[in-house]
């Protein structure tokens, strides 16, 4: 996977392309498990607040990029450093300014996107999350046809139709008409379909970001964005998980650092395949998502879908 990212720019053929996209489904689905991990841990040493769990990995994952981009991407803070990241009078926005602001509303996004979704995860199944979460493929193209220029054809609407009765069946709701329902349930299916809301917000503003500045630095700026906000929701929120010697942090950390490399590569992964393959077939490749979520939490964590989920 890092020799594949490392070599991407090299490389524009589109079935290379498709490949890192499934290479990023496959990273994505198996982070799921590790979220799902760290948001069942009990006892007093092992838990861990969803927003703190989100502000340490985010925060793992800018360091990580910070440094690839230093040491692999100088260039990119060369080209900024002379620019203003205000406009002039006689010029546009300069692409700094553009990171900045498609970077700070993605980071935005992202935070309440990843709260809710780790909220949800709680009471939910790794196949659940990964279904509904993988609704943004639909949820996307609604959304950007409703904007200025925008436009969606009938697949579209036919694929949103689909998706929402698959919704249902899978997150449990025809089993609340027979009583066979936790109320509890319902919350966390609730709660993972408002973050897969915030997480079309994010991709939109993403998409219109890196069509005006470079991809790195405006996720750099995402993800440092939502670090700061979600360690702000923590300390308000979740200050007991901040107290030093941070015991809870670090019986979880070796779960927290593997995530936040595996959504790192897979958001790179993401970034580049989508641009070297049709948005047709990429959207037909992330869908895939929710399939790798099921089959790795049956792998990883011996979930079992009801024959009404299937």
């Amino acid at each position: 996977v890092i020799y594949m990212v490392m070599c991407a720019e090299k490389c524009s053929n589109s079935r290379f392309g498709e490949v890192q996209l499934l290479l990023c489904v496959l990273l994505f689905g198996f982070s799921f498990c590790l979220m799902k991990a760290v948001a069942v841990e009990t006892g007093p040493l092992n838990s861990l607040g969803p927003l703190t769990f989100n502000a340490i990995r985010y925060i793992v994952s800018t360091a990580m990029l910070l440094v690839y981009m230093l040491v692999l991407k100088p260039e990119v803070f060369n080209s900024v450093s002379s620019k203003s990241i205000l406009p002039t009078a006689n010029s546009a926005h300069s692409d700094l300014y553009y990171a900045w602001y498609w970077g700070i509303i993605s980071g935005v996004t992202t935070m309440l996107a990843s709260a809710f979704q780790q909220y949800g995860i709680i009471h939910s199944s790794v196949a659940k999350t990964a279904f509904i979460t993988a609704l943004y493929v639909v949820f996307v193209p609604i959304v950007e046809s409703q904007l200025p220029g925008g436009r969606m054809v009938m697949s579209t609407w036919t694929a949103a139709c689909v998706s929402m009765i698959g919704t249902y069946f899978v997150s449990g709701l025809s089993e609340a008409a027979s009583g066979d329902f936790d109320s509890a349930d319902l919350w966390s299916e609730a709660s993972l379909f408002v973050g897969m809301l915030f997480w079309t917000g994010c991709i939109i503003a993403m998409d219109r970001g890196c069509k005006r500045c470079d991809c790195l630095l405006l996720t750099l700026i995402e993800f440092g964005s939502c670090s700061v906000l979600s360690l702000g929701a923590a300390a308000l929120l979740e200050p007991q998980f901040l107290i030093f010697p941070f015991v809870h942090i670090r019986n979880n950390l070796g779960t927290i650092v593997l995530l936040a490399f595996l959504e790192l590569v897979a958001f790179v992964l993401c970034a580049l395949g989508q641009a070297a393959v049709e948005s047709s077939r990429a959207a037909l490749l992330l869908s895939f998502e929710s399939v790798a979520g099921a089959v790795s939490g049956y792998l990883f964590l011996h979930e079992v879908l009801t024959p009404t989920e299937v």
